[in-house]
C-alpha cells in the first residue's frame, strides 16, 4: 500500500512540476513576443535567402524549432538564443532536427559536426548556426 502512496505522489509531484515548467516558459516566451514585432516565417526565411543559405535548410530549422515553441502568436527572431531565449535541450532540438531533416529527405550532418556545433556554440545558439552547419553539408 505504502509503494502505491509513493508512486501517486512521485506522479503528481511530476505533473505539478510540469505543469509550472510550461507556464513559466509560455510566460518567458509570451514577455519576449511582447517586446518585439510580429515576423511571419515568410520575414524569417527571406532574412536567411538573402545570406545565401539554402530555403530547404532555412525551413528544415524553423520547422525543428517550432516544435518546441507551438505558439501562434510567437515569432522567431534570427538573433534568438534556441537554449536560452526558448529553453531547448541541445539534444532535443538535435533529435528535433534530425526528424524534420529525415521528413524533408534532406542530407543529415554527421555527429561530429553536431559534437562540434554543441561544443562551439554551447553559450549561444541560434538557428543561423544550425543553418551554417547544415549548408555545409550541401
Amino acid at each position: 500500500m505504502n509503494t502505491y502512496i509513493f508512486i501517486g505522489l512521485l506522479i503528481t509531484t511530476f505533473v505539478f512540476a510540469t505543469i509550472i515548467w510550461n507556464k513559466r516558459h509560455r510566460q518567458k516566451l509570451r514577455k519576449l513576443a511582447d517586446s518585439r514585432p510580429v515576423k511571419s516565417k515568410e520575414d524569417y526565411i527571406s532574412f536567411y535567402i538573402q545570406k545565401d543559405y539554402p530555403k530547404e535548410y532555412i525551413e528544415a530549422v524553423y520547422d525543428a524549432v517550432q516544435t518546441y515553441v507551438k505558439h501562434d502568436w510567437f515569432s522567431m527572431y534570427p538573433e534568438d538564443d534556441l537554449i536560452n531565449d526558448y529553453d531547448i535541450d541541445h539534444e532535443d532540438l538535435e533529435e528535433s532536427l534530425m526528424s524534420v531533416l529525415k521528413k524533408k529527405n534532406l542530407t543529415l550532418p554527421d555527429k561530429s559536426k553536431l559534437d562540434f556545433l554543441n561544443e562551439k556554440y554551447a553559450d549561444k545558439l541560434t538557428a543561423e548556426h544550425l543553418i551554417e552547419v547544415l549548408s555545409i553539408e550541401n
